[in-house]
């Protein structure tokens, strides 16, 4: 059985890079000037305004998938082949055979296995279909490497240039 749930070390492995950068960037003042690039020394405001442009995507994205899968937890039962979700509200459980088509979102980069450039690039998420009719969506915050068994004739990849759950919030 391997047990699913969002984690700090999820977080973190989500959000490090862009901590890095950011950083980087807010001390790129302080930086500069301690090599002896006085010619090139930003205004603190500048790197300010630099760092709250590439920072808001990201914690968009990241609070979207936190809430999407806020206290969610998903055991995949590889022997019998079943999956079982556990929320507050309820627990539901379904085999793989009942599954009727897996959506996945991942970014161009992520999709095609390259170096990612772009900070939101390692975040993806998948949108499971039932026979039945239900939808689940499963963020790369609670299943980071998620592959499961199934036919690919019921499996769509769609890359796109930022995996936003567009579609999470039209229900």
């Amino acid at each position: 059985m391997e047990k699913y749930k969002i984690t700090l070390l999820n977080q973190f492995n989500h959000l490090w890079i862009t901590l890095v950068v950011c950083t980087l960037i807010f001390f790129y003042p302080e930086i500069s000037f301690a090599i002896g690039i006085e010619e090139v020394l930003v205004d603190r405001t500048f790197s300010l305004v630099i760092v709250l442009i590439s920072i808001t995507p990201i914690f968009m994205l990241h609070v979207c998938y936190f809430i999407i899968n806020k206290g969610l937890i998903l055991k995949y039962y590889s022997k019998s082949k079943s999956i079982q979700l556990i929320s507050k509200k309820e627990t539901i459980s379904f085999d793989l055979d009942q599954i009727k088509t897996i959506q996945i979102f991942k970014t161009y980069d992520l999709a095609e296995n390259r170096t990612l450039w772009m900070l939101w690039s390692p975040y993806h998420y998948h949108i499971i279909t039932l026979n039945s009719g239900q939808s689940f969506y499963l963020t790369s915050l609670l299943t980071p490497n998620l592959t499961l068994p199934v036919d690919e004739s019921r499996t769509q990849l769609n890359k796109t240039f930022m995996a936003f759950p567009w579609s999470f919030f039209k229900k």
